[in-house]
């Protein structure tokens, strides 16, 4: 019955019968309702762009339901791990005492280092799906070359070659837009 819904079908009853559940998962990860969501957004997204969708055909109800849990757990772990590792202390950490006691420049420095990321991905999400998918997937949610590879269904070696063109793309359209002026030279002798 499941094999014979064309694609968009399957992520609807995927979606109706497990997002709840998945939801449940991510939220009790990150303590965040709209990361949770976000978590199921990402889980959908990899099942109808990977060749999941095969896999999933094959499977029964529970198996179904097992992969899609830990499948948003383990998203909802690297989320987490990557908001702890950029903040270094979640703000529950902090008394009110300590946070009076923070540095206004050092608020000032978070936000706009966050802008500058925010910026990053807007300009990386406008570039072709096949090397923004790898440069978010490795960068932004820290996927290894080998996890990417599967998920689109391609070589790890097809992998680095799809970063290597998307970081060459990306900081052309960096400095199209002025943002590394002479930060590009010093990046490409550390690199060469």
């Amino acid at each position: 019955m499941f094999k014979e819904k064309s694609d968009s079908e399957k992520l609807c009853y995927l979606f109706e019968n497990f997002g709840n559940s998945m939801y449940a998962v991510a939220d009790r990860v990150l303590n965040d309702a709209h990361l949770a969501e976000d978590v199921v957004q990402e889980v959908l997204i990899r099942v109808f762009r990977e060749e999941i969708m095969e896999k999933i055909d094959a499977m029964e109800e529970g198996e179904m339901r097992a992969y899609l849990l830990m499948t948003a757990r383990n998203i909802a772990i690297n989320v987490y791990t990557k908001r702890k590792r950029e903040c270094g202390v979640t703000f529950a950490d902090y008394n009110e005492e300590s946070l009076k006691n923070i540095a206004v420049e050092d608020c000032a420095e978070m936000v706009l280092r966050k802008l500058e990321e925010e910026n990053l991905f807007k300009i990386v999400k406008g570039m072709p799906e096949k090397y923004s998918y790898v440069l978010i997937s490795k960068y932004k949610y820290e996927l290894s070359d080998k996890q990417i590879a599967a998920a689109c269904g391609i070589t790890e070696t097809a992998v680095r070659k799809r970063l290597e063109r998307g970081r060459k793309m990306l900081l052309e359209r960096l400095e199209e837009r002025h943002y590394l002026d002479d930060k590009r030279y010093n990046y490409r002798k550390a690199g060469d």
